[in-house]
């Protein structure tokens, strides 16, 4: 039999306000943390309770007595705020500091607040920060805000293919993106010119990767004439040369040929790496009428092969 004593929940609750109190008022404090010039007073009991970070960090022989700790990779701007929701559970988050707040957090292993920057943050998405979202999500393993991240993209991929953002994305990330069925569009000529765009971006450092990226587009949704005006806007030799290579490994694959002259559904067919078995079965036709059918239902009707 579980027993609960409400009593207790309130003494505990009271604990915690008269620990922040003392924080407050600077008493029994035995430990400063420090990033740059701000400097916040605290509890080795709070902060080890609170964050498995601090408890490590104050078993540390050399750490454990010391009055002073040097927190250098925590933003000066985001340290009181993380001490803030140790001791009371609660914090204002900002706009301008979010992403910085979640990173910390995540270090910290703070779970409630990194899940509580990822809500707010799907709530803030638009074209400007969609992608560093997304990279923020991936660095910090945020499956919830990838899969919102990817879903905006995808409904803003004109746009957002534009943007500077784009070229500085990580090969890890780039790939992710790619290669997920939560990013979709229906302009895949825009997505084979990012790639061409992101890998020119630094070509030295990129080119080895063409194949690892190409393999991921859906080049039979790309009219072949249009496909060879995006080859020849390439200029590196490398990036070229790689292109070249990876176009001949991937030719005849079922994405390479399968999809010609085929409009896929966005709704019917993703990204991932089973699109070869989907299209393998499935074709699309793409008569006047289908298309007709398809603006206005959304929908595709399959014809088997």
């Amino acid at each position: 039999m579980e027993f609960h004593d409400k009593e207790v929940v309130i003494s505990s609750k009271r604990a915690a306000a008269k620990f922040e109190e003392c924080r407050q008022n600077l008493k029994f404090c035995d430990v400063t943390l420090q990033s740059e010039e701000v400097a916040v007073k605290a509890h080795r009991i709070v902060l080890a309770a609170a964050s498995p970070y601090f408890e490590a960090l104050f078993k540390e022989g050399l750490q454990e007595h010391k009055e002073l700790v040097n927190c250098s990779d925590i933003p000066s701007n985001v340290l009181p705020l993380l001490v803030e929701f140790i001791y009371t559970g609660h914090v204002t988050i900002q706009s301008s500091m979010v992403q910085e707040l979640m990173a910390a957090a995540h270090m910290l292993r703070l779970d409630s607040l990194v899940t509580g920057c990822a809500r707010y943050l799907k709530t803030q998405l638009n074209i400007s920060n969609a992608l560093s979202m997304l990279s923020l999500a991936e660095t910090l393993g945020c499956s919830k805000l990838s899969e919102c991240a990817l879903d905006y993209i995808g409904d803003y991929w004109t746009i957002i293919a534009q943007r500077k953002e784009l070229l500085e994305l990580s090969l890890t990330v780039f790939i992710k993106m790619l290669s997920s069925d939560r990013f979709v569009t229906d302009n895949e000529h825009e997505v084979v010119y990012a790639v061409v765009r992101w890998l020119e971006h630094k070509p030295a450092a990129r080119a080895p990767h063409c194949f690892e990226l190409v393999r991921h587009l859906r080049l039979g949704c790309v009219p072949g004439h249009i496909l060879e005006e995006i080859w020849e806007t390439v200029r590196d030799k490398r990036v070229a040369e790689g292109l070249r290579l990876s176009k001949r490994k991937t030719k005849g694959s079922p994405t390479d040929n399968a999809l010609v002259g085929c409009y896929v559904s966005r709704k019917t067919l993703g990204r991932s790496a089973d699109l070869n078995m989907k299209i393998k079965h499935t074709v699309f036709n793409t008569s006047a009428a289908d298309l007709a059918d398809l603006e206005r239902t959304g929908e595709a009707q399959p014809r088997l092969i």
